[in-house]
């Protein structure tokens, strides 16, 4: 996931970078021509999902892992394009009932709504799975399936692309606001008494 740290108490202009770039690489790796495998082996709730949600194909090692989207647990707004490769990845129905109760989730239930596309039991299961994943793909030819792949993602990558000044705008608005600045330090405050 990403470092709350850089969202609470920010310097204004270090923030718009840090979260131009986040926004950049998502945008970057969703519109990729390469296949690209997501091969999750352990928690990934919040940014962990989102960058899972950019790939072709979602792999996840079984266990007593979370994925999901939690930030409405902590009072932040999900930026539309978030909510957008929500709705992408999983449906409508699903998305509306996940991200606003900032459902998280164990890997059974991520599998049976399609926020991950397998489970793998263990290490080695997991990286026979992407082994398998990406021998699958070479059946394929790369320009055919590259080619799809960009005709169905141009038109949400151009809109994350022509949207990104606008929207760093937004979210360093809303992230910087008293009240969220004041959820923020509150969980986490809470994330440092668990460590101890």
């Amino acid at each position: 996931g990403l470092d709350l740290k850089e969202f609470h108490q920010p310097d204004v202009e270090r923030l718009k970078r840090y979260w131009g770039g986040v926004q950049g690489l998502m945008t970057d790796v969703f519109e990729s021509p390469l296949y690209t495998v997501c091969k999750i082996n352990g928690h990934a709730p919040a940014g962990g999902t989102v960058l899972s949600l950019t790939t072709d194909y979602r792999i996840a090692l079984d266990g007593p892992y979370k994925h999901g989207l939690n930030e409405a647990a902590l009072g932040l707004i999900l930026p539309w394009w978030i909510e957008g490769l929500m709705v992408r990845g999983v449906g409508l129905r699903q998305a509306e009932r996940c991200v606003p109760l900032a459902l998280l989730m164990g890997c059974d239930e991520a599998l049976k709504i399609g926020l991950v596309d397998e489970v793998a039991e263990g290490e080695d299961g997991l990286a026979d799975a992407v082994d398998a994943a990406l021998k699958k793909l070479k059946t394929i030819p790369q320009q055919a399936r590259a080619a799809a792949k960009l005709q169905l993602r141009r038109e949400f990558a151009s809109d994350m692309r022509t949207r990104l000044e606008a929207d760093t705008e937004n979210f360093v608005e809303k992230i910087t606001s008293p009240e969220m600045q004041g959820a923020l330090g509150a969980y986490l405050k809470s994330l440092e008494k668990r460590k101890k």
